[in-house]
């Protein structure tokens, strides 16, 4: 059926260029969404949440010491202990 007829040719190359489409869209949102994750650690905020953003600015303005901000960044990372 498929091997036969002037537009066989058309067909198995179209077919072949969309299934290299498709693997190629597949393989860069699975780079894509592992890449993502590496980059935020564990824990209810990452880097760029807005508290940390306010920790930051704190201990920048010395409103905070360090031992305090490490601290407090610990916590926020979900690395502090209960």
């Amino acid at each position: 059926m498929w091997g036969f007829g002037p537009f066989a040719g058309f067909f198995h190359a179209w077919w072949a260029l969309a299934s290299s489409v498709f693997w190629i869209v597949v393989v860069i949102l699975v780079i894509t969404a592992f890449s993502r994750g590496a980059r935020h650690p564990a824990g209810p905020f990452w880097r760029g949440s807005a508290a940390l953003d306010i920790l930051e600015q704190r201990y920048a303005r010395g409103e905070i010491g360090r031992d305090e901000y490490l601290q407090k960044k610990r916590d926020l990372m979900g690395g502090g202990t209960i």
